[in-house]
């Protein structure tokens, strides 16, 4: 079963179209990237997966429940961290967590607390009020805060920001093992590409309010897609002819031409150069798989709408 189904979904402010026909199918218990450029309608969508925010058209299924009619009974199978969040500064981190647990309707006592802290990596014996706490300390209460109500579905929002490598480490570490243990089903929105390689199995490009790409990794797919700079023998080489079934080019800057390989190996596409009697010099990867699936997407969408 799916954990989230969006089919169509329509929102706008005023004349601003901020989601646009998106849809988007997120299986329950796997790692969710969802990935997109700010003003892609991310943030948008977040809200209203939450219920807290209304839509104009379109329709949500969570667990198999129609998101409008079952509001209440789904508000206490998820949970998020936003990417900025309030603390009561004043607070101990237990008072706060307990303060929570009250708001979600959960029977979870000091033991129970102290159990979650120790979770992600907070002393729960700790006194400083959380005002005091370093950023990464306040990203691990909050992450304990989400966790309050052992929601099926978390929704991130650049969890990892403002950490540092051991940190976020950390945190990838915490997600990984929730999501193993529990079978939570996690969805990730970040512009940290490596947090997305990292943890998730899927991911989905949001941009101009559509859901523009949905799918494996690139590097999981049977069918990969790679760019490539090659640096050619010949200068009074035709470099359109490097154009094949598997080979598209797309730019030349004096000996060196740029391709995308779609489909093959890139030690193949080398292979096929040279059978077509194109002498290569050298051969020069430009990108890792998603940050080229994501730019390119991106792009040609860009590219779409001003023509």
């Amino acid at each position: 079963m799916n954990a989230v189904n969006i089919i169509d979904l329509k929102k706008s402010y005023g004349s601003n179209l901020v989601l646009d026909g998106a849809s988007m199918h997120i299986k329950e218990g796997e790692i969710y990237g969802l990935l997109g450029p700010n003003g892609a309608g991310k943030s948008t969508l977040m809200r209203i997966i939450l219920g807290l925010m209304s839509y104009d058209d379109g329709k949500i299924e969570i667990f198999g429940l129609e998101r409008k009619i079952a509001a209440k009974k789904l508000s206490r199978q998820i949970n998020a961290l936003p990417e900025f969040f309030e603390l009561y500064g004043w607070m101990q981190s237990i008072e706060y967590l307990q303060l929570f647990a009250d708001l979600y309707g959960v029977n979870c006592n000091e033991t129970r607390i102290r159990k979650l802290l120790a979770e992600v990596g907070l002393d729960p014996f700790e006194r400083k009020a959380v005002g005091d706490y370093s950023q990464g300390m306040k990203k691990r209460l909050g992450l304990a805060r989400a966790l309050i109500n052992d929601p099926k579905l978390l929704i991130l929002d650049e969890p990892t920001n403002g950490l540092d490598p051991n940190g976020r480490r950390e945190i990838h570490d915490l997600l990984l093992d929730l999501n193993r243990k529990n079978g939570t089903t996690i969805i990730l929105s970040t512009h940290i590409l490596d947090d997305v390689e990292r943890l998730c199995s899927r991911i989905g490009i949001l941009y101009n309010g559509k859901l523009r790409y949905e799918g494996m990794l690139l590097q999981n797919e049977k069918k990969q897609r790679y760019r490539y700079r090659f640096e050619v023998a010949d200068a009074t080489f035709e470099p359109t002819s490097c154009t094949t079934d598997h080979i598209r080019f797309i730019r030349q800057e004096d000996r060196w031409v740029e391709c995308e390989i779609d489909g093959i190996a890139p030690y193949k596409a080398i292979q096929s150069l040279l059978e077509h009697d194109i002498p290569i010099n050298q051969a020069i990867s430009l990108a890792g798989s998603l940050e080229y699936l994501y730019f390119s997407v991106t792009q040609e969408e860009k590219m779409e709408k001003i023509s």
